[in-house]
């Protein structure tokens, strides 16, 4: 499902003396979410358990891109939070990889991040923070996709595979239309069809 999200864009004392908030609004763009993403020395906040209660077993970015096989190379993964419980997740995504990426001629790689909303990338000093907003569950931006496991677990599968797979055809298909997203991942998932009322519903 598609969506605004809201930033929240926090800036230490020493840049705040010389980025007015005309030019903070200008650094919020796709040219910082890449820089982030990419930067060698980024910090992912992970979901931290309270004093006492069990950590639960994280699913390792190697398995990913082991489960993805081929088309690893076409996807950038950051992993923010993606515990066992969420095995279902790593499995639609994969589906929804093998939908789009023969189909279609991949000239880029897309960023792909696992973990619950808010998002919080970190590169001192700038922290950036994407919330998606109900009903919101996954968003685009160009080439960086977000995906919230947490709320994509309360669905049924195929619409899991369907919400991922609209996302890759809005990123490396350039699709803004969501309607027109909607069809295409029809035509290339049939475990969904979209209904006369434009909603997902299961084959």
């Amino acid at each position: 499902m598609r969506g605004i999200p809201s930033f929240d864009l926090s800036i230490d004392s020493e840049l705040s003396n010389i980025v007015s908030p005309g030019e903070i609004a200008v650094v919020v763009s796709l040219s910082l979410l890449r820089y982030i993403s990419r930067a060698s020395t980024i910090s992912l906040t992970r979901q931290q358990s309270k004093a006492g209660q069990m950590i639960e077993k994280q699913i390792e970015f190697k398995e990913v891109e082991r489960r993805l096989g081929e088309y690893a190379p076409f996807f950038q993964l950051n992993l923010l939070s993606l515990p066992a419980s969420a095995e279902k997740i790593v499995e639609a995504f994969c589906v929804a990889a093998g939908c789009i990426v023969p189909a279609i001629r991949i000239k880029r790689q897309i960023v792909i991040t696992f973990g619950t909303s808010p998002f919080s990338l970190t590169n001192p000093p700038t922290t950036l923070s994407v919330n998606l907003q109900e009903p919101v569950i996954n968003t685009t931006f160009g080439d960086f996709i977000f995906l919230d496991w947490q709320k994509m677990k309360t669905i049924a599968y195929q619409h899991i595979v369907a919400s991922i797979l609209e996302e890759l055809v809005h990123s490396l298909m350039n699709v803004q239309d969501e309607s027109v997203a909607m069809r295409i991942v029809a035509s290339l998932y049939s475990g969904v069809k979209v209904s006369a009322n434009s909603t997902y519903e299961l084959v």
